[in-house]
């Protein structure tokens, strides 16, 4: 007859820690997304933007329209950018593309 032992998984580590009722730290950090790339953007036409898969939207609520360059929540009545931005233009396994907001007009 053989033995064998079964490894018991061990849980995976929660942001908050009940035993000590406190808040573990997270290992990483958000940044905003540099403005100057998106800038110019405002200025195309609806249609020079579709052209590039892209749409200008306007916030109808608060919150509800996060900006990635101003990492805030657009005012109802703000112009917002739709586009997908590659955060690594490079052939690397960490490359990938996604969904952003824009709203860099009025200071934002």
């Amino acid at each position: 007859m053989s033995m064998f032992r079964i490894a018991r998984p061990q849980r995976p580590r929660l942001p908050w820690d009940p035993l000590k009722q406190t808040e573990v730290p997270m290992p990483f950090q958000i940044h905003a997304l540099p403005r100057q790339p998106f800038a110019a953007l405002f200025a195309l036409s609806d249609s020079e933007l579709r052209d590039r898969n892209m749409r200008r939207v306007t916030a109808d609520t608060h919150p509800g329209f996060p900006c990635r360059v101003s990492l805030a929540d657009a005012d109802p009545g703000e112009e917002l950018i739709l586009l997908n931005h590659q955060h690594l233009d490079a052939a690397s396994p960490y490359a990938e593309s996604r969904l952003v907001e824009a709203d860099v007009v009025d200071g934002h």
